[in-house]
């Protein structure tokens, strides 16, 4: 029943989408006559890791926190009846949450696409078994480096060999269950520029240790910046580069660990609040005149000098019709 009505339900994403193109392409509106596409919902701020190109080690502890399962639940009869998917992942690794699984499955429940990104670093037997078994769409495991010196080096706290046993016992158990979900992607950042010894056989034989597994894809993804928080190279200045009004705030809400309510996960540290979930509803929030105003200047091309939007690279990034290329990989998976 639940892949029928995902196949019934793909024309009428298709048309969201396109409305979503027509406010922000065509007719270039700035309050949306439409419910929100896609939301983050934060499960957890914390992490069991401190990699150095993740600006979570500087939250401060009121930031650091998990979602109340009785939120969450409230968020999801929410948002039931329009979104599309949601990520139940943001800043934190979502796996310290010890209720994740049964999150999941009230969420795939009520008929909404779960994905879920995490470090893998705690992914023991029995968590496996309850992800695979929740109904959680798609999983992607964050994994930086072909060798452990590479991987430990950005991937501070966790080992190369643990990390990758774990994956590996997670798609034997999806295996071993016979199930299609969820869609495992290995998903490595493009650290050429660092690592420029690895050649194409290197990655065959890192990849060779996934063989007769169900992993459906590996992905390697250029790094962003976390809305200027963090550096990529000494000499990078996304400001410098033309801007390209952000897609996020057409389709997509983040909802922290707290209820607090921000534009765009590259608002890391939650500098633009535009209500909280436990007071209004998200469908509400998606246009509230702060958000409308954002819009706005976002389509003049105008941003806060303060705000994370300055040195964001995210809107700073190629582009195919008017939309960053960046985006459109968001709205496909």
């Amino acid at each position: 029943m639940r892949n029928r009505e995902r196949g019934m339900s793909r024309p009428r994403s298709i048309g969201r989408l396109l409305k979503v193109y027509w406010n922000y392409v065509v007719a270039r509106r700035s309050r949306c006559s439409y419910p929100p596409y896609r939301v983050w919902v934060e499960s957890t701020s914390k992490c069991n890791l401190r990699c150095p190109m993740c600006p979570n080690k500087s939250l401060d502890k009121s930031q650091l926190g998990m979602m109340d399962p009785d939120l969450f639940g409230k968020i999801i009869d929410q948002i039931a009846p329009y979104v599309h998917d949601m990520n139940i992942h943001h800043r934190g690794e979502s796996l310290l949450h010890p209720d994740l699984a049964s999150m999941i499955a009230y969420a795939t429940e009520r008929g909404i696409m779960v994905k879920l990104h995490t470090n893998a670093t705690l992914l023991d037997e029995e968590k496996s078994h309850q992800l695979v078994q929740s109904g959680l769409n798609l999983i992607s495991f964050s994994f930086d480096g072909l060798d452990a010196e590479t991987y430990e080096r950005y991937r501070k706290g966790a080992s190369f060999h643990d990390t990758v046993r774990n994956i590996r016992n997670f798609l034997k158990i999806k295996k071993k269950l016979g199930s299609s979900q969820p869609f495992a992607i290995l998903e490595m950042m493009d650290l050429s520029e660092v690592d420029r010894r690895y050649s194409l056989r290197d990655k065959k034989e890192f990849l060779s240790k996934f063989d007769h597994l169900p992993l459906d894809r590996f992905v390697v993804k250029k790094p962003h910046n976390f809305g200027g928080n963090v550096r990529l190279t000494p000499s990078d200045d996304p400001s410098l580069r033309p801007l390209t009004p952000c897609t996020i705030l057409w389709h997509s809400l983040v909802v922290l660990w707290n209820g607090e309510v921000v534009p765009c996960p590259q608002d890391f540290f939650g500098q633009m609040v535009l209500g909280n979930v436990q007071e209004e509803k998200l469908v509400d929030i998606f246009n509230t005149p702060e958000l409308i105003k954002l819009r706005k200047n976002m389509l003049r091309r105008q941003v806060d000098p303060c705000g994370p939007c300055a040195r964001c690279d995210f809107i700073r990034r190629p582009t195919a019709l008017g939309i960053p290329l960046q985006s459109l990989r968001y709205l496909r998976k």
